[in-house]
């Protein structure tokens, strides 16, 4: 048992080195404020002091430390909030439940990526002249730093192509380090930092707005935060057309504090602010987007692809942790709708959001007249009228009744409807969007 506990000499979950406790479902050794958080989620705990029998020190021999967050946290982005960086028991209870009860990062391996001889497959293309741009090549790896040096054909704004780097063409000085690397540098770790480059432009890039309360110079007021593309947003509610202030997220130092619970914290060079919100969960997954932007443009630069957002939709909050989260966009069109007490039908504009159908009187409102909550065992049902009235039912909590404008509305918003409640019945549609779906 000593040779085992040598080997797990840190917490698998704080990197603390006074390490007290193992966990016998997972394997893993623990100090002991982590093994209380562990006890609460009634994860089986056992104190390092105790007996243990063969079999027992056989399954930790085979398990431990390593292995275990090898498995757990196979898909864990660099930005997510740790124990080991932030030591607050809210971090831990929050980490501890991600980690072991919901395993919101543990995904199978991906499949090895095929080698490709970093020697062969080279091309390039003329962008200096940019009246006619011709591809050309293939011109192997060795020849590709000649012509460079020898400046005729071949300059750092001409665009290459390579397998390792991605089926994009790309700068040619943003890629010498891989076709003229150092002798330290062997291929194999080229080719692992290139996955890794390759997976953070796969990434979505973060996009946060909600409600939160904001302290400066001890004094709080609400307000509706916004994180779209390279900028931090505040306005003094989410009605408001321009916001009162903006931050670039470039110059944004971003942590968290535990003061008075959970908070934000964003230090810029004139200004500190501090966030909060009544959800500790809500918190961090600002901290995730704002961390994940920031990493992002850090990393990725000019390669980051900002993707277009709706602007009409700032002023809904799509925070999934958040009490007012009303869900993404997925559908939207005209429908009659019959009143749930006047059996009267009117036209409203509706609109499909993940966590339920919003219907507005304009649709340039902002504040939806009504909602009807979406849940796993809602039913829609079309009816067998004889006549094509493009009726619909919605089954839930009650009955509503719904007409499309014409047949091929009707059939639209029927497939949009089942696809979002087939969505409620999958878990991982409920994980945070920073888990890397």
């Amino acid at each position: 048992m000593d040779a085992i506990r040598s080997q797990n000499s840190h917490c698998a979950d704080c990197a603390l080195e006074e390490v007290d406790s193992v966990n016998m479902q997972f394997g893993v050794f623990l100090c002991q404020y982590c093994a209380e958080v562990h006890i609460h989620f009634n994860l089986p705990i056992r104190k390092l002091s105790d007996n243990f029998n063969d079999e027992e020190i056989s399954f930790l021999s085979k398990s431990g430390n390593q292995k275990a967050n090898l498995s757990l946290l196979i898909g864990l982005p660099p930005w997510v909030v740790t124990p080991k960086k932030y030591n607050f028991d809210s971090i831990r209870h929050w980490w501890v439940e991600a980690k072991y009860i919901k395993a919101i990062w543990a995904r199978e391996s991906q499949k090895n990526v095929p080698k490709h001889d970093l020697n062969k497959f080279w091309f390039y293309i003329d962008e200096v002249t940019r009246e006619q741009p011709k591809i050309k090549g293939p011109v192997m790896r060795q020849d590709i730093k000649k012509l460079f040096d020898e400046g005729t054909y071949l300059f750092g704004n001409s665009y290459i192509w390579h397998p390792v780097y991605g089926h994009k063409w790309t700068l040619l000085e943003k890629a010498l380090d891989i076709i003229t690397p150092s002798s330290a540098v062997s291929d194999a770790s080229i080719h692992e930092a290139c996955q890794k480059r390759l997976q953070l432009l796969n990434y979505p890039y973060p996009h946060a707005k909600g409600h939160l309360e904001m302290i400066h110079k001890a004094r709080s007021v609400k307000k509706w935060v916004v994180l779209l593309e390279r900028k931090i947003m505040v306005f003094q509610s989410n009605i408001s057309q321009y916001p009162e202030f903006e931050l670039n997220i470039e110059d944004v130092e971003i942590s968290l504090t535990e003061s008075n619970g959970l908070a934000l914290f964003l230090q810029t060079r004139t200004n500190d602010l501090t966030f909060q919100s009544p959800k500790m969960e809500e918190v961090i997954e600002w901290y995730h987007a704002l961390h994940c932007a920031s990493y992002l443009l850090m990393v990725l630069s000019d390669d980051l692809m900002m993707p277009n957002y709706d602007l009409a939709e700032l002023h809904i909050c799509n925070i999934q942790n958040s009490n007012e989260y009303m869900g993404e966009k997925i559908h939207e069109a005209v429908l009659k709708k019959e009143g749930s007490i006047w059996k009267s039908v009117r036209s409203r504009w509706f609109v499909l959001r993940t966590q339920g159908l919003y219907y507005y009187i304009n649709r340039t409102d902002k504040a939806p007249r009504g909602m009807i909550k979406l849940y796993p065992e809602t039913k829609i049902e079309v009816g067998n009228d004889p006549k094509p009235s493009n009726h619909f039912l919605l089954i839930g909590e009650k009955v509503l009744h719904l007409w499309a404008e014409n047949v091929h509305q009707k059939e639209e918003w029927v497939v949009k409807l089942n696809q979002a409640i087939a969505n409620l019945k999958n878990p991982d549609i409920q994980r945070n969007y920073l888990t890397l779906n």
